[in-house]
């Protein structure tokens, strides 16, 4: 198992001490490349991959400002090409691929920026999208 995250993310800090591989990268892009020579060197059963540009931006504008909106639109072209490398380097195997948001955002009240961590819908109800793939098929 590997978790590859930007350095010093919630994600980066939260799962220390456990016997799993880390990558700590600088922002999102690094992540991704991490992630793709990861997959192709086919050395870990697991990748957990997280990115954290539309977490940051959101936070600076609002969730649903057109900075946060192509934040998140990167975070897609991020997974279709993992989700891509995936099926080309472990296509031999039995996968679930998933995009799975660690918690959704509001907009603060006080602030008119974007939040997360309250008792609210827009905070916990979430959308996770799978796809699983048998081995030999894409």
């Amino acid at each position: 198992m590997a978790i590859i995250a930007v350095r010093d993310s919630s994600i980066d800090r939260i799962i220390r001490e456990r016997q799993v591989d880390y990558f700590s990268e600088e922002y999102d892009p690094e992540v991704t490349e991490c992630a793709l020579e990861l997959l192709e060197a086919d050395n870990h059963d697991f990748l957990l991959v997280y990115h954290q540009e539309y977490d940051d931006t959101m936070h600076r504008s609002g969730p649903r400002e057109e900075a946060a909106i192509e934040a998140f639109r990167n975070h897609t072209k991020s997974f279709v090409r993992l989700a891509e490398s995936s099926n080309r380097f472990w296509n031999a195997y039995d996968r679930l691929i998933g995009f799975i948001p660690d918690h959704g955002a509001h907009v603060d009240a006080e602030t008119g920026k974007g939040a997360h961590g309250s008792d609210v819908a827009e905070d916990m109800d979430v959308q996770h999208f799978y796809g699983v793939f048998r081995r030999g098929l894409a």
